[in-house]
């Protein structure tokens, strides 16, 4: 997404909070639990979902923040 000119939209508390929310999600194979994390709460009730307390693109901005400073290439390569 850093590529396509995406900028973080999230401040730091806002990202903390929605890392905290989302760890615990991270092995679930539930659909609904990863559109509702990584699109957040709008567009997740939007497409009927129940909210999970996230911020719009929250994790998406979660990934972006881990993303950056790091290789991409590196990344690719894991």
């Amino acid at each position: 997404m850093r590529f396509a000119g995406y900028e973080l939209d999230l401040d730091n508390e806002d990202i903390d909070y929605s890392r905290e929310v989302i760890e615990p999600l991270r092995l679930s194979t539930d659909y609904s639990v990863w559109f509702r994390a990584f699109y957040g709460d709008t567009i997740g009730r939007s497409a009927g979902y129940s909210p999970l307390g996230l911020s719009d693109f929250a994790g998406l901005n979660v990934a972006l923040t881990d993303a950056i400073g790091s290789d991409p290439l590196e990344a690719l390569q894991r």
